[in-house]
C-alpha cells in the first residue's frame, strides 16, 4: 500500500487529484427545458395541434389507434375476399335455386 502511495505522488496523481475544479471552468451551464420556460412560438403546426397540452395528446393517440385499425380492418377484409373469391355467401348464384323453393301451381 505504500509503495503505491508514494508512487502515487512521484507520478502527480495524487496532486491533480486533489485539487478543486470548478465546475464553470469547462462545464457549459444549460438552461433546462421545463413547461415554466418553454414556448412553441418556433415549434411546428404539429406540434400545436397534437401535443401543445396531455389532454391533446391523448386524444390524437386514440383517434390514431382508431383510424390505424380501421385502416388495417378494411385491408386484411380485403385480402380475405380477393383469396376467397367464389367460396364466400355474397358470390352464390340464388338464381340456380329459385325452381326448388318456387311451388308449382297445381290446376283444379
Amino acid at each position: 500500500m505504500n509503495r503505491l502511495l508514494t508512487s502515487g505522488v512521484r507520478t502527480g496523481f495524487l496532486r491533480v487529484a486533489s485539487r478543486p475544479v470548478a465546475a464553470h471552468s469547462y462545464v457549459k451551464k444549460t438552461k433546462a427545458i421545463t413547461a415554466r420556460n418553454f414556448s412553441s412560438k418556433g415549434a411546428s403546426p404539429f406540434y400545436d395541434a397534437t401535443m401543445s397540452s396531455n389532454s391533446r395528446y391523448i386524444l390524437f393517440i386514440l383517434l390514431g389507434a382508431a383510424v390505424g385499425e380501421a385502416i388495417f380492418g378494411f385491408a386484411g377484409d380485403m385480402v380475405w375476399e380477393i383469396n376467397n373469391r367464389g367460396k364466400l355467401y355474397k358470390d352464390i348464384d340464388w338464381s340456380k335455386w329459385e325452381s326448388i323453393y318456387v311451388e308449382d301451381e297445381d290446376d283444379e
